[in-house]
């Protein structure tokens, strides 16, 4: 209660500053007052550090540069030194490892600094010749590993303006929450799939092109197949599940995550059933007649999934007899 009455009605710190000094200063200078003022109560002293949140250490420190130099010694200025080392500059250092990078051009660091004893019985450090290299990238003397091997660059992170969420690791607890959608490639069509994670009931269709427009038409499908409301979807960062699929997300009312870049694990479920389609449908049938004729097989292949495969997960009952009893149970 003590505690809870000087968090209150004592502890307060000023919120407007004058300009003259920083705000840390007249921070610190606030918190210097209120240490008095519950000194002067004699208030328990472990407590008193507990709720101004400083160490004792910390206020000693500051109320002797302030009975020396008033608020001016609560300023926080930069501890760097006046006089900073600076690197000592190796020419021949510099001049082999251009070399040595243009003889390799995909060597790093490491490799180099083994390279330069082998050819030159030169002896350097790791960190120097890591240096060295980028400052010979920033000059454009050599190029990085990366641009010379045509590398792409790395994925912008997505912007959260809209529909879309970050994943929030929320725990599905009945059909239809955190589904989990997927696609993969297949030949020269694109594999959509979404999974139930409580269920395991399973849907998927083929489309010639994986972007946003395909990904709404397959969402259609899967409010249609699935015999429960579908309330929230998480997705990877994929382009197909941006744009026509957010968008339809929003209007159907249905909570879209996006899962963090490099998660997989995140997205087991349909991960998983993405490799039992390329094992047990897939590479069973690797040839087709048309797109038309692979739907109508794959459809087969969904019916097959769902009412007659044994699920391991399950306790090896299939999706729709656990959906089935899983119903009875809870709506009953």
């Amino acid at each position: 209660m003590q505690q809870l009455k000087l968090h209150r009605s004592i502890y307060s710190v000023k919120s407007s500053f004058d300009n003259s000094y920083s705000k840390e200063a007249y921070f610190r200078e606030e918190k210097l007052k209120k240490w008095a003022q519950l000194q002067e109560e004699q208030c328990d002293p472990e407590l008193i550090y507990k709720v101004l949140e400083v160490s004792k250490a910390t206020l000693f420190r500051w109320k002797k540069s302030y009975s020396i130099f008033g608020i001016e010694g609560l300023q926080n200025y930069s501890r760097r030194p006046n006089n900073v080392r600076k690197p000592i500059k190796n020419h021949e250092l510099e001049l082999l490892v251009l070399a040595l990078r243009r003889k390799y051009p995909i060597f790093g660091k490491d490799k180099i600094k083994i390279m330069l004893e082998k050819e030159y019985s030169f002896i350097a450090s790791v960190s120097a010749v890591g240096r060295i290299l980028k400052q010979l990238i920033e000059q454009r003397k050599i190029v990085s590993v990366a641009d010379f091997c045509g590398k792409k660059t790395p994925r912008k992170k997505r912007r959260f303006d809209d529909h879309a969420q970050p994943f929030d690791f929320t725990q599905s607890k009945r059909p239809g929450e955190m589904m989990q959608i997927d696609h993969m490639v297949e030949g020269i069509y694109k594999h959509f799939a979404a999974i139930c994670p409580i269920t395991k009931l399973w849907y998927s269709q083929v489309y010639t092109k994986a972007n946003s427009a395909n990904g709404a038409m397959f969402l259609e499908e899967l409010c249609k197949f699935f015999p429960f409301e579908i309330s929230s979807i998480q997705v990877d960062g994929g382009g197909e599940f941006m744009a026509d699929f957010e968008q339809l997300c929003k209007k159907k009312g249905i909570k879209l995550y996006v899962l963090p870049p490099k998660s997989p694990k995140l997205n087991a479920f349909i991960e998983r059933s993405n490799n039992t389609a390329h094992y047990e449908f897939y590479a069973l049938h690797p040839k087709w007649n048309d797109i038309d004729d692979l739907k109508e097989n794959l459809r087969g292949f969904v019916a097959f999934y769902n009412e007659i495969r044994p699920h391991q997960h399950l306790k090896y009952l299939t999706p729709m007899r656990y959906f089935n009893y899983w119903k009875e149970r809870n709506l009953n």
